[in-house]
């Protein structure tokens, strides 16, 4: 399953023709604009594009390009005032042609909050946590979302995905109405070579989007649970994860010995090593090298875990 959004800026604005640094300010739509939003419309509607709803900043140039989308399409729409633009303090209105790289060098500046606006950390922060948001929704809802917002947040956006320089940052950007696509990619060991097959024809990574979707607080180990959220959804998952992937590739499930004499389990497959649940431990790095082979009547003598692997099998439909 590709989970995806679609992200966009809204149509040409007043102080976009007067070449001036919008920010928090509410500047309207031109003409060139809204026919920009008609145009946009009519393409999303012509695709395949599979959009099932539109996110919108609350600012009248990008809601009105939203809207504009919505009513052409049928995809309902709704306000998030997390895609507000960037509150550039003292340079809201700065005429940038007057005074040529002043802004682009104060963009680079990412404490800095420009005296009473919004730094690139902040802005940073509330944007890297809805696009975490808007993963998981898209895995757990089976959605595709398209976000209408502005020309800093699409910087934002674009930056959660791809690395570039600061340099290279402060000077990116998207033309108005113009379409974007960004791919999630799969942070679990392993990923990137978990290329084998089930007879459905699925590897390890579409199991990832399927599970992402099923485990919960309840298929999380009991001394864990109160700790579990959406957002760390793989904790107190690994063993009954792990023998459920043999189930369906076989091969072997092994333990990385933890310092609380637990095992975190994860999968080898005829050399096809991957860790479905590595993502709860944030940055740390396991040793997955000459690791012991884990046995399912050790692990499933534990009643509780045995419950837990039969909920989710159930979940799969297995």
């Amino acid at each position: 399953m590709s989970v995806h959004i679609y992200v966009t800026r809204h149509g040409e604005s007043q102080w976009n023709v007067e070449k001036k640094v919008q920010g928090i300010t509410d500047t309207p739509l031109t003409e060139k604009g809204i026919r920009q939003a008609h145009e946009l419309a009519v393409k999303i509607k012509a695709g395949d594009y599979g959009i099932d709803e539109i996110l919108y900043s609350p600012l009248s140039r990008a809601a009105d390009t939203a809207r504009i989308i919505s009513e052409t399409t049928g995809i309902p729409m709704f306000m998030d005032s997390r895609l507000i633009e960037q509150n550039f303090g003292k340079y809201e209105g700065h005429e940038w042609e007057k005074s040529p790289g002043e802004f682009r060098q104060a963009k680079m500046q990412f404490a800095c909050d420009y005296d009473g606006g919004e730094s690139m950390l902040k802005l940073g922060q509330r944007i890297y946590n809805l696009i975490d948001e808007i993963r998981d929704r898209s895995v757990r809802e089976g959605k595709t979302f398209l976000l209408v917002t502005h020309g800093g947040v699409n910087r934002m956006i674009k930056s959660y995905f791809v690395s570039e320089s600061n340099e290279d940052f402060s000077v990116s950007s998207i033309a108005n109405c113009s379409l974007m696509e960004y791919v999630f990619g799969y942070n679990f060991y392993g990923a990137e070579t978990a290329d084998i097959k089930d007879p459905k024809g699925l590897t390890p990574r579409d199991y990832y989007d399927i599970l992402s979707g099923i485990w919960s607080a309840e298929t999380c180990a009991p001394r864990l649970r109160s700790e579990w959220t959406w957002q760390n959804k793989t904790l107190g998952q690994c063993s009954i994860t792990a023998f459920l992937m043999q189930d369906i590739y076989g091969g072997k499930v092994l333990g990385v010995p933890l310092s609380d004499g637990n095992y975190h389990c994860f999968n080898d497959v005829d050399g096809c090593v991957f860790d479905l649940t590595s993502e709860q431990f944030g940055g740390r790095k396991l040793d997955y090298t000459n690791c012991p082979e884990q046995k399912r009547e050790v692990h499933f003598a534990k009643e509780e875990k045995k419950a837990r692997y039969e909920m989710l099998r159930a979940r799969m439909n297995m």
